[in-house]
């Protein structure tokens, strides 16, 4: 599996592309990098259109507990348009709602213009 991870100061966004064989390991490595970089409170971007496979129920209750730990957190947008991936993805997202500002779409502008309202939305109490 591909992940390519570009960062974009100016929007304090992060876009993650992951293409090619989805593979649990490289996807709990690449929430390590977000530790590494510090970048959790920044807008994610994840795009995983080209990507085939897809997780397990246990795979995605290991990525939000993962994902979740971590204090202030930006708003969370997983772009897919593979029918399987957002079912997937849409399971992440409703379970992880309680602790995530999270949105599944499967258009790259709408996605953006999410990300970009939520930036302007004040944050509560658990900044999520």
């Amino acid at each position: 599996m591909q992940i390519q991870y570009e960062r974009d100061p100016a929007l304090r966004r992060v876009t993650v592309t992951l293409r090619g064989e989805y593979d649990a390991a490289e996807v709990v490595a690449m929430f390590a990098r977000h530790s590494v970089e510090a970048d959790w409170s920044d807008a994610r971007l994840y795009d995983v259109r080209d990507l085939t496979g897809r997780p397990t129920m246990e795979d995605l209750r290991l990525f939000l507990q993962l994902d979740s730990e971590h204090r202030p957190h930006g708003p969370e947008a997983i772009l897919t348009s593979n029918p399987m991936l957002y079912v997937s993805a849409c399971t992440y997202a409703v379970l992880g709602r309680p602790n995530l500002r999270i949105e599944v779409f499967r258009d790259t502008d709408e996605a953006a213009r999410w990300l970009e309202a939520q930036a302007n939305e004040p944050r509560d109490g658990m900044n999520r």
